[in-house]
């Protein structure tokens, strides 16, 4: 990935810093972490990004490698990705490390989402970006997929995490967004379609978790 053949396996610690009053890593910061280990300009093809698990510590351990059985071997992985470049495969997967600090001393950042939802508009089940977001392309779409789903689903007990999403070709794109509701499987898995310029650019999963 640094234009070297990589060794088997590179591992680093990484710091992130809580959004807002949550208590736990965003997934979106965690996807955008992950993709600067790519030097800017490359062109990154069949994202698979997934949370396994909430991650609250602050400190973790990034795991990057093109041998996926290396990290399939890896204890306590919470977060994986699977992506292309130039036909080659590559998975990189996040790990909590020790994380002494107490919470309350952690570093927040402010997060606004509703600076995303204000510019959206909703018909039936499906939500449209009218403006250009503030954020990235990945707050842009989980922050319009929540909204879209509370609207959606007002009576339902629990939290809607974001748990997965799939891109053809890594997107950067944070206005013209459209979002459909394709699938709901009991609340315990939604996919959504992502849509930009009215292409197909990737989908987009939640789950209901009971908090």
């Amino acid at each position: 990935m640094n234009g070297n053949k990589p060794v088997a396996m590179k591992i680093k610690i990484i710091e992130f810093t809580y959004k807002g009053t949550r208590n736990y890593i965003h997934g979106t910061d965690m996807f955008n972490r992950m993709m600067t280990e790519i030097p800017p300009g490359t062109l990154v093809e069949k994202i698979i990004f997934t949370v396994h698990n909430v991650v609250h510590s602050t400190k973790c351990h990034l795991y990057c490698s093109e041998d996926k059985t290396i990290i399939n071997k890896l204890d306590n992985i919470s977060v994986r990705c699977k992506y292309e470049i130039e036909g080659i495969t590559y998975w990189m997967a996040i790990s909590e490390a020790e994380d002494t600090e107490h919470q309350s001393e952690k570093k927040r950042v402010a997060y606004d989402e509703s600076k995303i939802t204000e510019l959206c508009n909703m018909i039936d089940n499906s939500i449209t970006l009218s403006g250009e977001s503030p954020y990235s392309f990945i707050e842009t779409v989980v922050a319009m997929n929540k909204y879209m789903l509370q609207q959606l689903f007002p009576d339902v007990t629990g939290k809607w995490f974001f748990t997965r999403i799939d891109l053809p070709v890594l997107c950067s794109q944070n206005e013209n967004i459209n979002l459909i509701l394709r699938h709901n499987i009991n609340y315990k898995l939604i996919k959504t379609e992502i849509k930009s310029g009215g292409d197909i650019v990737g989908n987009i999963f939640f789950s209901l978790v009971n908090v």
